[in-house]
């Protein structure tokens, strides 16, 4: 018994040790196969990668010829435009000066600033004749100075404030003109001087003080929704007010903020294509071997949202995100020094970040001039001062200071006891109150900020004032300032971004729909040819946008209306800097081209995937557009829509769908990678096409694509930006 129980535990641990054996034989064999599998994986990657190399330059070179009806279409009709503004330029009346001519322009210059202006009609026709010359020099300097000189451009700048200067001494004239006959133009009702005056650009307030009555305690322009309170200290004073409230605004482009301060470019691997990164990856792995237990580690754990081919490509987009941190690390470190750069104080306001939104209102507190006096018989007395239009300070020019004793007078009382000191008085109140009626035609989506302008660093600022309140549903806005100021409303230029959704859809031959659902706004603009309507939807329509509602103009118009308005869709070039979505370090502007040029048969929308890619990746759905003038249902639910995915150096079709939780680099079954988007679109069977006769009318409709409305799609599509800021 013993011997056999012995034996027995012998034979036992024997089974044991043989099942450790076979198991670490398993794990071997398995790991092998792993390996293998690897191996195989790595093969498929380099011969795609090859051959996409191979193909590049054949695919590259017929893309552009592809765009090349867009671009040459665009060209030209740059230079139509140019010969026609010319022209234009060219059949107005002579007495007319070219602003971007400099002797012109100084010439017309001198020959105002030496004629006396006083009569409203003449100051009006000149200020909206200078205005017309700084809209053209605008125009100009933004669409046709490719080429010029920084010296040329300097000078204009110098025009331009030439100009502002003089517009300024034009309303300084008829002000002091109205002021100096404000005895005879007297509101019978309040005995003061209440006068409005306006023109295309401007309207101008003029109150004046002539009874000076201490119960008096503000003024009010009702056809301006306008009224002032004021404290006893100007109702006692010889003072006028003026408020000049213009449409256009001379003060923000003085300002250090104004312009966008775009990040400088960074060479990178990630901008030179992925297909270079990959290369490297390969040498890498072929001179280092990678060992079994990290083989299985990386097998065991891919990172989520990882292309599809294991192994190898695991390992190439490790490789390039490593290989992208340097350039990330360097354009953390510009935007690091440029925030450093642009540190501002608390109360100014960065217009990068803020969009002035109205009208500018100038508040401004005048020294009276003398005033006719009629005396006995009718005759009327005036002083001829040729001193020009004064502003004053506040408070300190308007306090009426107390009265020196006259020589001789007592010390005391005429029973000469001391005179008693006066009790101390509290400081007079210097406090204005405003209030006045918000801009029409300005939508604010939020409660507006108040700014003021500083002349002293050209700035403006949200100092100097309290008691700010909104009234959304009157529009009205009050508030309570200690001085006599320059105003504006201003509204967070990024309150509409990021976009929640967005559908680019051909509707025909010559016209197509590009919707854009925005953080506080739906847009939906209706494209024809050259031409563009923002539609008015059937309920929830803005009337602060009835004045460009369905009607047809050009797309930079439109665009320049929409943001007057309030309803900013367009980011600019540092947009990214104050808006939540993911830097993009892929050249995003072909992307664009290849989408215009393919949207006469192929629709476009957003993707539920496009927060979960890479910085170097872009997703979308594609869905080709059969009948284009079918709208009955939604372009989306199309069974033929797919997921395409686009990275520096190849597009496909992905295998996932947008009702899919996960996303998947996995290729759609027969449908290879491409080059580009166009190519991958272009050359991807549809399903239920067997032979290809579908694909093949939809890219005869891409080719004969109408160039007017693909350079139109294209312009709206770089303005938007929707592959970044959705």
């Amino acid at each position: 018994m013993p011997g056999s129980a012995k034996s027995a535990k012998i034979s036992l641990k024997e089974e044991e040790l043989q099942k450790i054996e076979e198991e670490k034989q398993r794990q071997e064999e398995e790991l092998a196969k792993q390996e293998q599998e690897q191996e195989e994986k790595k093969r498929r990657t380099r011969e795609k990668t090859e051959a996409l190399k191979e193909l590049k330059p054949s695919q590259y070179e017929r893309t552009l010829s592809w765009l090349d009806k867009s671009q040459t279409y665009m060209t030209n009709t740059k230079k139509e435009e140019k010969c026609a503004f010319e022209f234009e330029k060219f059949q107005r009346n002579g007495n007319r000066p070219d602003p971007v001519e400099v002797k012109s322009i100084n010439t017309f210059l001198s020959l105002l600033k030496d004629k006396s202006v006083h009569d409203l009609k003449a100051v009006f026709g000149d200020v909206k004749l200078m205005m017309s010359l700084l809209d053209e020099l605008y125009l100009t300097n933004r669409k046709y100075s490719d080429g010029v000189s920084e010296a040329v451009m300097k000078k204009r700048e110098e025009n331009v404030i030439s100009m502002e200067h003089l517009i300024a001494q034009r309303y300084n004239d008829l002000t002091l003109k109205t002021l100096e006959d404000a005895t005879f133009i007297v509101d019978s009702d309040t005995g003061n001087l209440e006068r409005v005056c306006g023109g295309d650009h401007e309207t101008i307030l003029v109150w004046a003080n002539l009874t000076r009555n201490p119960r008096m305690t503000g003024f009010e322009f009702r056809s301006e929704n306008l009224s002032m309170d004021v404290p006893g200290i100007i109702a006692l004073a010889d003072v006028g007010i003026r408020i000049l409230i213009t449409k256009y605004d001379h003060y923000s482009q003085k300002c250090s903020t104004f312009y966008p301060k775009k990040l400088p470019e960074i060479q990178n691997d990630a901008e030179k294509g992925r297909e270079q990164v990959v290369l490297i990856v390969e040498n890498k792995q072929e001179g280092e071997a990678e060992t079994p237990a990290a083989a299985q580690e990386n097998e065991q754990s891919p990172k989520d949202g990882e292309p599809p081919e294991a192994g190898a490509a695991e390992v190439a987009a490790a490789e390039t995100e490593e290989a992208y941190d340097e350039s990330e690390e360097q354009v953390e470190s510009v935007k690091e020094e440029q925030v450093e750069d642009d540190i501002l104080d608390p109360d100014v306001v960065d217009l990068r970040q803020f969009t002035r939104l109205g009208q500018i209102f100038k508040f401004e507190i005048l020294k009276m001039p003398p005033q006719p006096l009629v005396v006995t018989g009718g005759w009327t007395l005036t002083a001829l001062v040729k001193e020009p239009l004064s502003m004053i300070k506040y408070p300190d020019d308007v306090i009426v200071k107390e009265l020196p004793k006259q020589e001789g007078e007592p010390d005391g009382d005429e029973e000469g006891k001391p005179v008693l000191p006066k009790p101390p008085t509290e400081p007079e109140p210097t406090k204005l109150g405003v209030k006045m009626k918000a801009p029409e035609k300005v939508i604010f989506y939020e409660e507006p900020q108040l700014a003021r302008w500083d002349p002293k660093d050209h700035h403006w600022k949200t100092s100097g004032f309290s008691d700010f309140v909104y009234d959304d549903v009157q529009k009205m806005i009050s508030f309570q300032t200690d001085d006599f100021y320059t105003f504006c409303l201003l509204q967070d230029t990024h309150l509409n971004m990021p976009f929640q959704t967005w559908e680019l859809r051909c509707t025909g031959e010559n016209t197509a729909t590009f919707s854009v659902i925005a953080a506080c706004s739906e847009n939906v603009f209706e494209i024809k040819d050259t031409d563009v309507r923002l539609m008015k939807p059937e309920t929830g329509a803005s009337t602060e946008f009835e004045h460009f509602y369905d009607k047809w103009m050009a797309p930079d118009a439109l665009i320049l209306l929409m943001q007057a308005a309030g309803n900013n869709i367009f980011p600019d070039v540092d947009s990214t800097n104050f808006v939540s979505v993911a830097d993009k370090v892929i050249d995003i502007e072909p992307i664009y081209d290849q989408m215009a040029f393919l949207s006469p048969s192929f629709a476009f929308a957003w993707s539920r995937f496009s927060n979960d890619v890479r910085s170097d990746e872009l997703v979308m759905q594609v869905i080709p557009v059969v009948n284009p003038t079918d709208n009955s249902n939604p372009i989306v639910e199309d069974p033929r829509a797919a997921t395409y995915i686009i990275q520096p150096d190849r597009s496909y079709k992905l295998a996932v769908t947008e009702q899919m939780v996960r996303l998947s680099y996995d290729e759609a079954r027969g449908c290879p990678c491409q080059t580009d988007l166009a190519h991958a679109v272009r050359m991807t069977p549809l399903p239920k096409d067997i032979k290809g006769e579908l694909l093949k009318q939809l890219n005869k409709r891409v080719d004969d694509g109408d160039s007017p409305m693909v350079a139109t799609v294209r312009y709206l599509l770089n303005a938007t930006k929707v592959l970044t800021f959705s």
